[in-house]
């Protein structure tokens, strides 16, 4: 009789506080990625590996940073 005390006791604890819960705050997700990245120039120095990577860095940040007109 007690361990079927026991398990209704905690039945009722469990079930008997049920509350909604609270909203989610809104988040605003501000990109500021394109306001530090800036073009790279390559060097007579680097090897052609290097601008290589250059240039898919410069094309990528075409690609994803449109120019603002102010």
């Amino acid at each position: 009789m007690n361990m079927r005390a026991t398990i209704i006791f905690c039945a009722l604890a469990v079930s008997g506080c049920a509350t909604t819960p609270a909203p989610a705050p809104s988040v605003k997700i501000i990109d500021t990625a394109c306001d530090w990245v800036r073009p790279i120039a390559a060097s007579t120095a680097d090897t052609l590996d290097t601008k290589r990577q250059i240039l898919a860095l410069d094309l990528a940040i075409i690609k994803n940073c449109p120019v603002k007109k102010n």
